[in-house]
């Protein structure tokens, strides 16, 4: 089982932050990071009002804009790494905790988001689609951005401690979940951060953005 490398991950976000990057992502769907945060929020689509829980939320960049074109938005952090969490908006509850084993109440929110974050489960994707499932209400609304590789190597980033997973077992992670597939798109991606940081081009090479929204059954 691989271990979770909080030293590799501080030293990610303090160069990422130093070069001017605040959303720990490698794509980005629109011209800054406002507006690629808000392509996000529209594929998410939450109502207004919805509670919303940020899995693996690095230093709470997406809650942080969101609350800005939705202002009445409920959120909560959750990472495992204290360094990123104490980053996260003071406004938000923080929450301390792995994303394969949340310390949080069954359907405690309306939406539990994961971007990308998923990869670095060391049980694997099943256990975070599981949980996110199990925190949502019924009829709430799972969202995942992550990955794909275009030539179906799935390794490419296993020396990073991530884990790519095939479109279709993702999808079967969360239909054992009790979930339904609502959306999948591969946007675009801007490249406008490998401007700033060129090394993204080599390490993301041949990976495009995959996101999916999925929404919990209501039957028991």
């Amino acid at each position: 089982m691989r271990s979770f490398d909080h030293e590799n991950i501080e030293r990610g976000t303090d160069f990422m932050i130093g070069q001017g990057v605040y959303f720990l992502h490698a794509h980005r769907f629109g011209h800054d990071d406002l507006s690629h945060a808000f392509r996000l929020l529209r594929w998410a689509e939450p109502f207004p009002g919805m509670r919303v829980l940020d899995v693996g939320s690095g230093i709470g960049s997406m809650a942080a804009a969101w609350k800005q074109f939705m202002p009445d938005l409920q959120f909560s952090c959750l990472n495992i790494n204290k360094y990123q969490l104490d980053m996260n908006p003071d406004w938000c509850d923080r929450i301390l905790g792995d994303m394969q084993d949340m310390p949080i109440k069954d359907a405690s929110f309306d939406m539990a988001i994961c971007c990308f974050s998923m990869g670095h489960a060391e049980k694997g994707a099943e256990s975070v689609i599981r949980e996110m499932a199990r925190v949502v209400r019924p009829g709430g609304v799972v969202f995942i951005y992550d990955m794909q590789p275009e030539d179906e190597d799935f390794s490419k980033l296993a020396e990073l401690s991530y884990m790519l997973y095939p479109r279709d077992q993702v999808e079967a992670f969360a239909q054992s979940a009790g979930l339904w597939l609502d959306v999948y798109i591969e946007p675009t991606d801007r490249g406008s951060v490998a401007e700033k940081i060129p090394a993204v081009t080599e390490v993301f090479s041949g990976l495009k953005p995959a996101i999916w929204r999925f929404v919990r059954g209501t039957s028991s």
